[in-house]
């Protein structure tokens, strides 16, 4: 291996009676000698060449030519100095001490940055895309809207409103510029999932402050959209006491619409019950909360309530329909009678 040749006090001559002269590294600082090959090597050649032979002197085999060490024209030290492979040596010996005392970036550091400036550009413009969705969401603006059936006018509201913001945000100018068209976060699908994403963060919000009350209901309603397909919208009011010290307020708030595969109410009931357990996680949070005791599986006490509510108004009911009876002819009449013979021989039944 090369060897700093200033600490050799003698050095082998050769058959020209000449030997290495340690004096040549203080003009070619670069120059190493080699004790056991006797011989001299470039020691940023040696290390960073990228293009040479096989006997290339200095780089891959020793230099041993003292006679022709120096001089203008056949000096082998002065000539391989101002070779190509030399100075990009250098060059490349140059950046790699740079590197080693911090005071340059490596490549692998470089490229590092460089991907992490990158990611953090593609976040910026995905953050803009979406106020750009929170935009027109809580506006209730259509993100497509009639624009798109028209070749001849701009793209929809979300395009429009993209276009339209880039020419302030030179982020999202170089985004739409320069990325590739399927990595633009523009399609239509790209905005429903910015959407739902936006959904569930809402209700995560909504589900955490309905969880810190000790009071809440769960409404539902069966529902078609425009484009008929059936759904079940979800509302949960409870009692606010976080909104004003030493006050409470009734808050009323939607979660979600829930798709119905049929309209029937067990299936409702089911579904709401299922969502609002594993989706939303109300009932599970809170089965410390007092309920309301259910009906009995028979249902016997509802029908003792309906039985009470006719018992109470009985006899305006009688009038009625005794009234409709004789001031009316034909099927009215007789359907009036069929009536009053049922109503108290059934009612008579139930009570004794």
């Amino acid at each position: 291996m090369p060897v700093d040749s200033k600490k050799r006090l003698q050095y082998p001559v050769n058959s020209q009676k000449r030997k290495y002269n340690p004096e040549w590294e203080v003009k070619f600082p670069w120059l190493r000698y080699s004790e056991s090959e006797d011989g001299t090597y470039c020691s940023c050649c040696y290390a960073f060449a990228k293009s040479f032979t096989s006997n290339d002197p200095l780089i891959s085999a020793p230099f041993k030519d003292w006679k022709n060490a120096i001089g203008v024209k056949r000096g082998i030290l002065t000539n391989h100095e101002m070779t190509k492979c030399h100075r990009s040596s250098m060059v490349a010996a140059e950046n790699f001490m740079l590197v080693t005392r911090k005071e340059k970036e490596s490549i692998k550091e470089s490229l590092n940055r460089s991907y992490s400036d990158r990611v953090q550009k593609n976040r910026d413009a995905l953050c803009s895309i979406l106020d750009v969705v929170i935009l027109l969401a809580k506006r209730g603006i259509p993100f497509r809207g009639r624009w798109d059936k028209s070749a001849k006018r701009d793209n929809g509201n979300f395009e429009y409103f993209i276009h339209w913001l880039a020419k302030y945000d030179n982020n999202l100018s170089d985004h739409l510029s320069s990325a590739a068209k399927n990595a633009r976060y523009l399609s239509p699908q790209v905005q429903n999932e910015m959407i739902d994403c936006l959904g569930e963060v809402i209700c995560s919000t909504l589900v955490s402050k309905v969880n810190k009350s000790k009071f809440i209901s769960i409404m539902a309603d069966e529902t078609t959209d425009v484009s008929t397909i059936e759904q079940l919208s979800v509302y949960v009011r409870y009692l606010d006491m976080s909104s004003v010290i030493n006050n409470v307020e009734v808050d009323e708030v939607f979660l979600r619409f829930v798709p119905l595969p049929r309209t029937d109410s067990a299936t409702i009931t089911d579904l709401l019950i299922d969502h609002v357990k594993r989706e939303e996680e109300i009932l599970l949070a809170a089965t410390n909360r007092e309920c309301l005791p259910t009906l009995s599986d028979t249902r016997w006490l509802s029908r003792v309530d309906s039985i009470s509510t006719l018992l109470v108004n009985y006899s305006r009911i009688y009038d009625a329909i005794s009234e409709v009876m004789m001031q009316s002819t034909g099927k009215a009449s007789h359907d009036a009678s069929g009536f009053l013979r049922a109503l108290f021989q059934q009612f008579s039944l139930n009570i004794s």
